[in-house]
């Protein structure tokens, strides 16, 4: 449709008093805010920041992806400190020792490996959830955006390779940041 085409619409449809007031009929408006065909990646983005506060994404992000990561860093550290210490004291001690805390420690691996397995399966899927499927769509909407520019005059099925082939390069990226 040309643009004449509908304004005539909209102005056929609206009451003469009312025909400088945005019409919801015709579409939503934050869908216009963040269409890529009239603003750039970078203005939806700044209009994003504008939105929220940085001190409070600083800190969830800290709390929510950079604590668990230290954490998770830490324990093979803290694993072989204990295991060192615990083998240097299971060496000090008798042979009847050693057995009852062996028997021990295989006693509670039994019963607790599947809610440690749970655990770490949870904790995995937030951090999919909270980290990498983020980064994953904002790199592909980056790549779309800018293979789209650049191949402006594409359509139909070119422009849907285009778009599988940016999804692909955004994939390829995350692998390469993770690598």
């Amino acid at each position: 449709m040309n643009r004449s085409a509908t304004e005539n619409d909209r102005q056929s449809f609206a009451p003469h008093s009312a025909k400088l007031i945005l019409d919801p009929r015709f579409g939503d408006m934050e869908d216009d805010h963040s269409a890529t065909k009239r603003r750039s990646l970078l203005a939806i983005a700044g209009s994003l920041l504008v939105e929220i506060s940085l001190t409070k994404l600083l800190f969830v992000w800290a709390v929510s992806i950079l604590l668990p990561a230290a954490l998770l860093g830490l324990a093979p550290l803290l694993l072989t400190a204990w295991i060192s210490e615990t083998s240097n004291w299971l060496s000090e001690a008798t042979e009847i020792s050693v057995v009852i805390v062996l028997l021990s420690a295989l006693t509670v691996a039994l019963i607790g490996w599947r809610p440690v397995f749970r655990l770490a399966e949870t904790n995995f899927w937030s951090l999919n959830a909270l980290a990498i499927q983020p980064a994953y769509a904002g790199s592909r909407e980056a790549f779309r955006h800018v293979m789209e520019r650049a191949f402006a005059d594409r359509t139909g099925p070119e422009l849907a390779r285009l778009r599988a082939i940016s999804c692909a390069g955004a994939g390829v990226l995350l692998f390469i940041v993770a690598a």
